[in-house]
């Protein structure tokens, strides 16, 4: 309801300054209203209502929609570059040829910047949870843990999955520590698997009111999206010529989210939360992205090094969490 009332109240602010610049041409053409030109306004706002709505109910991003709305105005600035230079009404051809000339050329401009907002992630900050939604489908079955500790799950994307990654990630899964690793290559997911369907008393406090299902399938999106993140930190970070991110910790007040690059086109994204287990998984996961690659032998000596040693399990500090204030 409340956001039905928003969005009214922006057709309605629309529709009035309409109306308003409506009055003020008017006044200052000395001529009755146009209705003609209010008509115009009227289809706009309800052309434009219509494709947010759309846009909206099939979750698409700013930057889409931004990049729709570009390319959409610079093709009617052409058409109507187009009709001005052919309009034979005008007092001037030349006036004719520079305006028309001139609205053609802006149209032209507006179109290549709204491919270019389409083809750039990150130019409009707000398209991020568009463009990483859900990843349904794969082939899920359950694998048991080697350490008999839990249950675990797998859900693979593409028939061509190696055996040894697969079992490097589901072996370094525990209750008390890693609970979800997905491995990506060129941003997509391979596979990744996960103990979020323990029954344990202990898994079911940290997994709280959220389903094993909603995690997973959240995960899996947030590595894509870290990936994104990552790509864009590189560009930014590309001026003191120190290299490409190759390891990102998210620590998170219950656990934490990791980024280990294993190489240009493949990376590990993995989970936990257990706070007193974040640099235990950040040891083990490390461990992960470094064997992964030494199995296709393309980074017989990769970036990541392995920890000095495995800390113990109260090594993580623990930050005071200051409690929000209490209303007054």
């Amino acid at each position: 309801m409340r956001e039905f009332v928003r969005r009214s109240g922006a057709a309605l602010s629309v529709l009035l300054t309409g109306v308003a610049v409506e009055f003020i041409l008017a006044v200052v053409k000395s001529e009755p209203v146009s209705p003609e030109r209010f008509g115009t306004l009227l289809a706009i706002i309800v052309v434009l209502s219509v494709a947010l709505e759309l846009a909206e109910r099939k979750r698409t991003s700013w930057r889409r929609i931004v990049a729709a709305g570009l390319i959409v105005i610079g093709v009617l600035g052409v058409a109507a570059g187009v009709l001005i230079l052919f309009n034979a009404d005008l007092t001037s051809n030349q006036l004719a040829n520079v305006v028309g000339t001139t609205v053609i050329a802006s149209g032209v401009i507006v179109v290549l910047s709204g491919f270019y907002v389409a083809m750039q992630r990150g130019v409009v900050q707000r398209d991020d949870p568009g463009e990483y939604p859900d990843l349904h489908g794969g082939l899920t079955q359950p694998l048991p843990n080697r350490a008999g500790e839990a249950t675990g799950m797998l859900t693979t994307f593409d028939g061509d999955i190696s055996s040894s990654i697969v079992d490097l990630c589901r072996h370094a899964m525990a209750v008390r520590d890693l609970h979800f690793v997905g491995f990506y290559v060129n941003g997509k997911c391979r596979f990744y698997t996960d103990v979020l369907d323990d029954t344990s008393r202990q898994m079911q406090d940290m997994r709280g009111d959220i389903s094993a299902e909603a995690r997973r399938r959240r995960y899996e999106a947030y590595g894509r999206l870290a990936h994104g993140m990552v790509g864009r930190l590189d560009s930014a970070f590309a001026e003191v010529e120190q290299g490409n991110l190759i390891r990102v910790v998210l620590d998170v007040e219950q656990g934490a989210f990791y980024y280990m690059r294993v190489d240009q086109r493949r990376f590990i994204f993995g989970v936990t939360m257990n706070q007193n287990a974040v640099n235990i998984v950040d040891d083990k996961l490390r461990t992960i992205a470094i064997d992964v690659g030494n199995l296709s032998g393309l980074l017989p000596s990769g970036p990541l090094r392995p920890a000095p040693s495995l800390p113990p399990s109260d090594n993580v500090v623990q930050l005071s969490r200051h409690p929000k204030a209490e209303p007054a």
